[in-house]
């Protein structure tokens, strides 16, 4: 991978779930486990790990969640979070170049209202 100057390698905290019965061992937790229903914020948005700038921040939500699931069934009571340090690496692959024409990728397919039937005169 090639790094550019485009490019950012930053250290964040993450949070690892572990406990899971269906799942055999820890993850990253991702943006869906936010509070509420989050939508995406535009078309194609990928899912993303919860991260956090400071351990502090991970910790307490960390704590939130914990104090949760203590009220939940003996399943849910199994569930455990903690912070964990993470890096988080952006960089543009080489050669994966995409030309722009009219504001819109010329790599990806737009999508085109079907043109008017034609109207025959007799």
């Amino acid at each position: 991978m090639t790094v550019t100057a485009k490019s950012h390698d930053k250290l964040l905290w993450g949070v690892r779930f572990t406990g899971s019965s269906v799942d055999p061992g820890p993850m990253l937790i991702g943006t869906l486990w936010m509070d509420g229903a989050r939508e995406q914020a535009y078309p194609g948005e990928p899912t993303r790990a919860l991260l956090f700038t400071t351990r502090a921040a991970a910790r307490e939500f960390c704590r939130y969640q914990m104090a949760l699931w203590s009220l939940g069934d003996s399943i849910v009571r199994q569930w455990r979070v903690q912070p964990v340090r993470v890096r988080e690496v952006v960089a543009e692959v080489a050669g994966a170049k995409t030309r722009l024409r009219c504001g819109k990728s010329a790599r990806t397919s737009t999508s085109r209202s079907p043109a008017p039937p034609a109207t025959v005169s007799a």
